[in-house]
């Protein structure tokens, strides 16, 4: 399926590459994991001196969405005009800030939201060869790296009773030659993989009939295909990437907003605080291994760093041991807002973005956890960061901005 879209602008002739390791193809990044091992982003940053302020670019409209970075392109989402109909995906370039390309079309299906949302909420996705670009109104998008349109779909328009007014946000997520959308409501919830390359429906499975805002989680394993986890406040299931068959189902509900993490052979729920879970090769079924109510992750979703495990919720960081669940310690950040976005871990700091544009980087170690810096970019941050290469690129509600030492390429 197509739509009539034409490119508004092509600013520059490109060379466009595949992805390689300084890619953020997703929401939280590679594997989910919102952790960069190397990569050294300044800790300090101020929008009203420019300090650290390698450029900041004004966007056609609002978003809460994070951007992803692929190749020399870094893609965000926006939306504007009545009801936020007017939607736009566009390409940055990560070195000048100069826009690249920009589509934009009107969305076909429901596109009112809570006015703290947008119709831009879901991160963009990747596969290093296209973009997906996903909105609250079911609207998917797929464009190649010149942003030509590859294919649309209006999963509205199939699917009529799918929507949600206070707006939807789950992000896509990319598996392979696989994209996967979560669309849950009070009325038709569905999940559904999707063909990269043709936009062809592979599977759609049903629901829980609830509002639900958080994002499917890929489970990559050797040996194994595939999977793809997917949480809501009635079940979590366990399906395959590329056919949608069920694997593994919980019969308990997880959060509605944070959204699970997989690694190797456990997965991490925010569920009574967090709990986690492990594979059994025997039952092929997963098994409670800890839980632990005093590590919160709230709106964000869990991050691990080595042994340790992170979550933030109200202000307050809390640090375990990612063994046996147990508590390390816990850090209260000072008069930090709301944190609705997924931090960021780079080495040995961690960002965080509150709802005010301030961004908390804390030095976070097995015993102890400093803030280190305070920063101000003064417009409302609700979309996680991406980082490529020592530079974070930050969604805000109406710019992006590239966050990187002055002197940096």
């Amino acid at each position: 399926m197509r739509c009539g879209i034409a490119v508004l602008s092509s600013f520059a002739t490109l060379s466009f590459a595949n992805a390689d390791a300084n890619d953020w193809l997703q929401f939280r990044g590679p594997g989910a994991s919102s952790y960069q091992s190397q990569a050294t982003p300044p800790t300090e940053f101020d929008a009203a001196s420019g300090n650290n302020i390698q450029w900041k670019v004004d966007l056609p409209g609002r978003s809460v969405g994070g951007a992803i970075v692929v190749g020399d392109q870094v893609i965000t989402t926006s939306s504007s005009g009545m009801d936020q109909r007017r939607i736009f995906v566009t390409s940055v370039s990560s070195k000048s800030g100069e826009i690249l390309w920009e589509q934009n079309i009107v969305a076909r299906g429901r596109p009112f939201c809570h006015p703290y949302s947008a119709n831009a909420a879901p991160t963009p996705a990747s596969d290093g060869e296209r973009i997906f670009a996903f909105f609250s109104s079911n609207d998917l998008i797929a464009l190649n790296l010149k942003g030509e349109v590859v294919w649309y779909r209006s999963l509205a328009s199939e699917f009529t009773k799918a929507g949600n007014d206070t707006g939807m946000s789950s992000s896509p997520l990319v598996i392979e030659d696989t994209v996967i959308v979560q669309v849950e409501c009070q009325g038709e919830s569905f999940a559904a993989g999707l063909d990269n390359a043709s936009g062809e429906l592979l599977w759609k499975i049903g629901r829980p009939h609830q509002a639900n805002w958080s994002s499917p989680a890929p489970w990559i394993r050797d040996g194994m295909d595939s999977m793809v986890v997917l949480t809501s406040g009635v079940d979590v299931k366990v399906v395959n990437a590329r056919t949608g068959a069920e694997l593994v189902s919980l019969d308990r509900g997880a959060s509605i907003i944070s959204s699970a993490l997989a690694l190797n052979d456990q997965v991490l729920l925010a569920e009574g605080g967090l709990t986690t879970y492990q594979w059994n090769p025997t039952t092929k079924q997963l098994d409670k291994l800890w839980q632990n109510n005093k590590l919160e992750p709230g709106n964000s979703s869990p991050i691990t760093v080595g042994t340790s495990v992170i979550a933030i919720k109200g202000g307050v960081l809390s640090v375990g041991d990612i063994r046996d669940g147990s508590l390390r310690y816990k850090t209260r950040l000072p008069d930090s807002g709301s944190i609705w976005s997924t931090p960021v871990v780079c080495k040995d700091h961690l960002y965080a973005f509150t709802d005010t544009g301030r961004c908390f980087v804390v030095a976070v170690g097995d015993k102890a956890a400093t803030v280190v810096a305070t920063n101000e970019l003064g417009e409302m941050v609700l979309g996680s960061p991406a980082v490529s290469g020592n530079a974070l690129f930050i969604r805000s509600n109406t710019k992006l901005w590239k966050i990187a030492a002055t002197t940096s390429p």
